[in-house]
This record gives C-alpha cells, structure tokens and sequence, in this order.
C-alpha cells in the first residue's frame, strides 16, 4: 500500500477510499465487501512471485528495471 500519498503526481485510485466513501451507500454490495476484504488481507494475497522466478543475476526488480 502506499505510505505517502505526497510523493505521487500521478491521479491514482485509492481502493481504501473508495471503501469509505461508498460504504454507507453500498452496504451488503458484494464488489464492495469483496474490496474491503482484499484490502484487509492485502499483505497475504499480494504476489511473492518475482523474487522466486527472478534469475539471481538481475537482482530485484525495481519500477520494471533490473538492478544488477
């Protein structure tokens, strides 16, 4: 998730809100509970994958480069 919303020029969607501000609205809408909970679970859902097919020659990827 992203910690400093500051550092971001770019108009971006942020889920959290979208939660917030339709949740009285939307109450029981299943897309609506169904972010809630992805977000909740966010950490455990999210991709571990490009560290364990990366070949350890490039490094980590960062922003789609390779660091070597």
């Amino acid at each position: 998730m992203v910690t400093h919303k500051s550092s971001i020029k770019e108009d971006v969607v942020y889920w959290e809100e979208i939660v917030q501000k339709y949740e009285e609205k939307l109450k029981g809408n299943y897309f609506l509970e169904t972010l809630r909970i992805a977000l909740r679970k966010y950490d455990s859902l999210k991709s571990h994958s490009e560290e364990r097919y990366l070949p350890k020659k490039y490094g980590r990827i960062s922003r789609g480069l390779y660091n070597c």
